[in-house]
């Protein structure tokens, strides 16, 4: 059975890495006239290397710092990577660099390839070898086989071919088993005459036909597939593991560019903020400090990035921790996908990393103490368990990580790795751990209890502040307080929220109103004892008490503290608020309900002149009364006339 691997080099410029890839192929990979005028590889060359059933498509990538960038983009979808070393210059800059990367990029197989060992004597060849393995260790390239070569004598090229077919088995028994969705990032876009827009890349995922429709992200458009090629052969498929030429109908070739992706249809979204795993280079000479502008090589593209780190102010060498990366533009990634962190200036490799959470919501913990924020134990233990944790824990995680927005099954298969995520989903529901929010009679989402306990902090921190600036005050307006926490969700999600809250008898919700059960007014001396004679004004006025700017004007108190007061006795329930002006006294308005009950022929309906006449008041009171008593659902207004609801 046929099989595909992406075999790569690495190493330090002029160190015979094309030269080597001519003697294993006979292909010379450099194509631009200035590559072959200077002698160096300044883009990325192919070529392709058959043993047995195993075909290898070889990109051969720049050596020189400055094309580090191309470097980068070459590496993406390596399945095994040679490291190769000239024997008369030994270990340099960018071998050190090169290798660095292979690690960041999860490269797992590799081989050590020592080059022109022909202009070197024997003696020399252990020494370099030594220096190798010491730089090495501690890398997937540890215990690799060393190969001995020169491109010009052909020696060691049989068995660097031997090498390489028994290091592509073990590549090939860790290659996914599942059907995955199909994904390929460009490295390469032209146009050929008659042809129109081709693109090349190396398939990281899945299977694509020609005819088939796919998608270019992120710029968001769809095309069809028009014709395919794998090194230069017409092929009706390209998959997994094999360089591709595709074809492309309904879009010119400058629209595109090398970053942007193919994919099936929905698999990628794009988005401007991912939450990543960071490991610091050992070998840097300052640590990472917070918001720090960053290049970050994801796929094949280079994107600058501001990066806030995640529960601390800085990573020092050798350190690892957490990070958000705001990116300049739109990327798309999936979890676990590996990315590199370079300097903005001057240019260098520093760190490496992993996507955690590829369509992140901003983590508000950047420059906090983690050990004393409550709200950060269930943030960072979600973080950890994205990194190590099991499919059900990553589920978990990620429902958390998107606070109260949904996240669907596709959503999922990005966010954290897991393709079929309903049992996981329903296991947690059952268990406690998801909250089952009905937004609407057909439409329910899920959400963390760990993200409502985060936003119910905020909440009540919140509230609080207001309780203790308003302290006269039983609650406020709803609309108002949950305008606060509109980045968190709807104005339609945080109304069932803020019932669930109340369900659990954390709020007090009433009339368009919120507060807390147990922050209560805090009255003085002076304020009970105006409370007392407000209240009794208004008992001693009946069904015609003195209405509010008539209490402010005849106790001298401002009407900021009189409206105050007035709701403390609402609350309390000795008085009923009518209307912003009126309050009548509770007993009162019962008298007024039982009054009208009592005296109202069953079936038959009352203008408003004859309520007035029946409580015996004026139009100045009933109106407002009528209105009131239409608002309860005491009655019920038809054209103009009232009648009891409960006839």
């Amino acid at each position: 059975m046929e099989q595909f691997l992406i075999l790569g080099t690495a190493g330090h410029i002029d160190h015979g890495k094309t030269s080597l890839v001519a003697a294993l192929t006979g292909t010379n990979t450099d194509r631009l006239p200035e590559e072959k005028k200077r002698g160096i590889t300044i883009e990325l060359g192919f070529a392709h290397l058959q043993i047995d059933d195993v075909h290898m498509g070889i990109v051969d990538v720049p050596g020189h710092e400055r094309f580090v960038r191309n470097m980068l983009a070459g590496a993406t979808g390596m399945d095994l990577a040679m490291l190769i070393v000239a024997a008369d210059d030994s270990i340099k800059p960018q071998t050190i660099e090169h290798l660095d990367i292979l690690r960041y990029l999860d490269i797992q197989h590799g081989i050590i390839v020592i080059t022109k060992c022909d202009l070197v004597d024997e003696d020399w060849l252990p020494l370099v070898e030594e220096e190798v393995r010491s730089l090495t260790t501690g890398t997937f390239l540890e215990n690799s086989t060393v190969i001995r070569t020169s491109a010009e004598t052909g020696e060691g090229i049989k068995e660097l071919k031997s090498a390489l077919s028994e290091l592509a088995s073990k590549a090939i028994a860790d290659l996914p088993t599942e059907d995955e969705p199909f994904r390929m990032a460009i490295d390469r876009v032209f146009s050929l005459e008659g042809h129109g827009t081709v693109v090349t890349g190396s398939v990281s995922a899945g299977t694509v036909t020609t005819g088939d429709t796919v998608e270019i992200q992120p710029l968001g458009e769809e095309v069809r597939i028009r014709r395919l090629q794998n090194h230069f052969s017409e092929v009706e498929s390209v998959g997994r593991g094999q360089r591709a030429a595709i074809n492309l109908a309904g879009i010119h070739h400058d629209e595109i560019g090398r970053g942007q992706e193919l994919a099936d249809i929905g698999h990628l979204v794009p988005h401007a903020l991912i939450t990543i795993k960071l490991d610091v280079l050992d070998s840097i000479d300052k640590p990472l400090k917070n918001r720090e502008r960053v290049r970050v090589h994801i796929g094949t593209s280079e994107i600058m990035a501001t990066m806030r780190l995640v529960g601390s102010k800085a990573l020092h060498p050798g350190e690892s921790g957490f990070a958000q990366l705001f990116l300049s533009e739109p990327a798309v990634a999936t979890w676990n996908q590996p990315l590199v962190i370079r300097k903005e200036s001057p240019v260098s490799t520093i760190a490496g990393g992993r996507v955690l959470d590829c369509h992140a919501r901003r983590i508000r913990l950047s420059d906090m103490d983690v050990d004393v924020q409550s709200e950060a134990q269930p943030i960072m233990s979600a973080l950890a368990d994205l990194v190590g944790g099991n499919e059900k824990a990553r589920v978990a995680a990620s429902m958390l990580m998107t606070g109260l927005h949904e996240r669907t099954e596709s959503d999922l298969a990005r966010t954290c790795g897991v393709v079929s995520a309903s049992d996981a989903l329903s296991e947690l529901t059952k268990d406690g751990i998801l909250y089952e929010c009905k937004v609407s009679p057909t439409h329910t989402i899920l959400i963390h209890v760990d993200a409502l306990e985060v936003l119910w902090e905020r909440v009540n921190k919140y509230l609080n502040r207001l309780h203790d600036e308003n302290p006269l005050q039983l609650m406020f307006d709803a609309a108002s307080v949950r305008s606060r926490f509109e980045y968190v969700g709807s104005a339609t999600l945080l109304n069932h929220v803020f019932s669930y809250f109340r369900s659990l008898g954390r709020l007090t919700v009433n009339a368009g109103k919120v507060g807390l059960p147990d922050r209560g007014p805090q009255l003085s001396k002076n304020d009970k004892k105006l409370m007392a004679d407000l209240i009794e004004r208004i008992n001693s006025g009946g069904v015609e008490p003195p209405f509010a700017k008539a209490l402010e004007s005849e106790t001298g108190t401002d009407r900021q503290r009189l409206d105050q007061l007035l709701a403390v006795a609402e609350g309390n329930g000795d008085i009923v608020r009518i209307s912003e002006e009126f309050y009548l006294a509770n007993i009162e308005a019962e008298k007024v309900r039982a009054k009208l009950s009592e005296n109202w022929e069953k079936g038959s309906g009352k203008t408003l002149a004859e309520v007035r006449d029946l409580l015996g008041t004026t139009r100045k009171y009933v109106v407002p009364l009528c209105e009131y008593l239409d608002h309860t659902g005491f009655t019920v207004r038809k054209d103009d006339l009232r009648f009891l609801s409960n006839q």
